[in-house]
């Protein structure tokens, strides 16, 4: 891929490196490290670009990247909205009776919503998206059920 030097010196693989590195557990850092890469870049360079000879592959690349890392925001959105919630852990907890217990014996009645037990367990909690390994575990669903 051929890169285009835009104001400021950036160039077009400066932006897609900086969507690929998109990913992570601190969404205030990876914005910021997005918006220092982009910073400098006029409208006029992004017509020029996509006016260019090469605008076509990589401006379909960095579209598919805008559009997993959007994605990955909703679900970091998604995920953070029920850990500060206020469920109730028992109501989770119930459709699991091993994992209700094992929560019981090492918490006791300490938290009772989600909210109360990540306040104190933020750090131990890690937001990861889906599709990485859906496939993996839907083999292992299905082997589990096999004959």
């Amino acid at each position: 891929m051929l890169a285009r030097r835009m104001a400021g010196g950036i160039t077009s693989n400066d932006i897609v490196g900086a969507l690929v590195r998109f990913t992570g557990p601190n969404l205030t850092a990876t914005l910021s490290r997005l918006e220092a890469a982009v910073q400098g870049v006029t409208a006029t360079d992004c017509q020029m670009f996509l006016d260019g000879p090469q605008a076509g592959r990589e401006a379909l690349s960095v579209a598919g990247e805008l559009k997993r890392q959007s994605a990955q925001i909703n679900v970091t959105n998604h995920a953070l909205k029920f850990l500060r919630g206020g469920r109730a852990l028992s109501s989770i907890l119930s459709r699991n009776d091993k994992l209700h217990r094992t929560f019981t014996e090492r918490f006791g009645d300490d938290y009772r919503t989600v909210s109360a037990y990540y306040a104190d367990h933020a750090d131990a909690v890690r937001i990861e998206d889906v599709p990485p390994w859906l496939s993996d575990l839907a083999e292992h669903l299905i082997s589990d059920t096999g004959p």
